[in-house]
């Protein structure tokens, strides 16, 4: 994605203003690698949401998941699936 297309998607697909997407762009110059290290928490999140869903069937409830997940906080995504699936 070049700068003008990621800038363009900022802007008006993802709600931010200017400056933030001008802001967004510098900072993925600088340290990207944080960038994909949230790609790669969204991966893990929505594998286990999935695996979830698939277990529990017609009694899964979206909210219900993501109440509990975001109750333990800022901690791994590994140590939320311990803690979530052994209760």
């Amino acid at each position: 994605m070049s700068e003008a297309e990621a800038k363009d998607f900022l802007v008006n697909q993802a709600f931010q203003t200017q400056a933030e997407a001008n802001g967004k762009w510098l900072r993925v110059q600088y340290t990207s690698v944080q960038l994909t290290s949230y790609f790669s928490g969204y991966s893990e999140i929505l594998a286990f949401r999935e695996r979830r869903k698939q277990e529990q069937g017609a009694a899964f409830n979206l909210k219900q998941f993501h109440e509990k997940f975001l109750s333990y906080g800022s901690a791994p995504v590994g140590i939320i699936k311990k803690l979530m699936t052994k209760s």
